[in-house]
């Protein structure tokens, strides 16, 4: 198959060219001649697959209550390619389920590529839980951790200051993020010292960055060693945080991420879901007592987003897949070079994706 004549977004630029792809790989990027069957793109943008490092739910379904195929089903006529599915804090034993669950939909054709399980908690600060559920907040420890996982956990979300002992074995195991924290600027550098490489939702449930105590904030965003995640949905950042954050990081260190949960691509109204009751109303998912709820974004509009407060493409692609790809170390996803799995989305010129391609197969969105 061929994608002929459209304007490919490479990770530093966007060129106009066509994409031939075999055996589900990315075969040649440029001038194709070949017989080979083709799509006319000659209108449309090709861009990388999404990855979304960093979702609840969606449409009504949770990774809680276990919808984990469904879920990627519906992603991937987001255009996301590859998601890591997110739990929230809980018991130990429902933890192991649902990572369980995650595992047995690992390696299933038809829908986004689901590549293991994050868990965002149970290991974060009372002081800073935003909708974790504070009865299930709990220390860490390596033994809770090799109970909960079967080998698909590739992230895990902690509070530095009450789990510094652990963060060195657990940075053997996955990726140890650093979220839901009231953390210290020195607490914080010791744990990027210890192996953490990743923000969650920088800015977000996060002691305020100050001019004289730094915080876990001007940690993160100081030390180019962490992966930061941000959450575009123009709701939970302004767009100048967007931009500093940005400039702090520079493009090899930003994620884009949804937090999505059951809310995300619901219409407005008023739902129990797994965070609880959950109003959804201008692109806000909040609890009963005001509190945001994750999002109730998806991340192909997150894509237009960045792109409407001034990202260029190949920066906003970097955020989306490559960035991604390369924390987890997925050398052959993020980006359409060659070798590269064929995970693609056709977008028109205002960003909406009209086809999805994960491995070669095109989704039936």
């Amino acid at each position: 198959m061929i994608l002929r004549d459209g304007r490919i977004v490479l990770p530093d630029r966007v060129i106009k060219g066509d994409i031939e792809v075999e055996d589900g790989k990315i075969e040649r990027v440029g001038a194709v001649s070949s017989s080979a069957p083709s799509i006319d793109c000659s209108s449309k943008i090709i861009a990388p697959g999404l990855i979304d490092l960093h979702i609840h739910g969606c449409h009504g379904m949770s990774v809680m209550n276990g919808d984990i195929r469904e879920m990627s089903e519906m992603l991937a006529g987001h255009g996301v390619t590859s998601f890591l599915p997110t739990t929230i804090t809980a018991p130990e034993e429902e933890l192991r389920t649902i990572v369980r669950k995650v595992s047995s939909a690992m390696g299933k054709t038809g829908g986004s590529e689901i590549l293991g399980a994050n868990l965002e908690g149970p290991w974060v600060s009372r002081v800073r839980p935003g909708a974790q559920p504070l009865k299930h907040i709990r220390k860490g420890s390596i033994e809770e951790f090799d109970r909960i996982n079967d080998g698909s956990v590739r992230i895990v979300t902690l509070a530095p200051e009450d789990n510094l002992p652990i963060i060195k074995e657990l940075s053997r195991r996955c990726v140890v993020s650093l979220g839901h924290s009231d953390a210290d600027y020195e607490t914080t550098k010791k744990a990027i010292d210890l192996g953490a490489r990743l923000s969650t939702h920088t800015f977000n449930t996060m002691r305020p960055l100050h001019q004289r105590e730094p915080g876990i904030i001007g940690a993160v965003l100081d030390d180019e060693r962490v992966y930061c995640e941000f959450i575009p949905d123009l709701v939970h950042l302004h767009p100048a945080i967007i931009r500093i954050l940005w400039r702090a990081k520079g493009r090899e260190r930003a994620i884009a991420i949804t937090d999505g949960t059951e809310a995300s691509g619901l219409e407005d109204g008023v739902y129990d879901l797994a965070l609880g009751r959950i109003r959804v109303s201008d692109g806000k998912a909040l609890r009963e007592d005001g509190t945001i709820a994750g999002s109730a974004i998806t991340l192909d509009a997150c894509i237009k987003n960045l792109a409407s407060i001034g990202f260029p493409l190949p920066d906003i692609f970097r955020a989306a897949a490559l960035n991604p790809a390369e924390l987890l170390g997925l050398e052959s996803k993020g980006s359409l070079e060659v070798g590269n799995d064929a995970d693609m989305i056709l977008m028109d010129r205002d960003l909406n994706i009209e086809r999805v391609f994960i491995k070669g197969e095109e989704v039936d969105r």
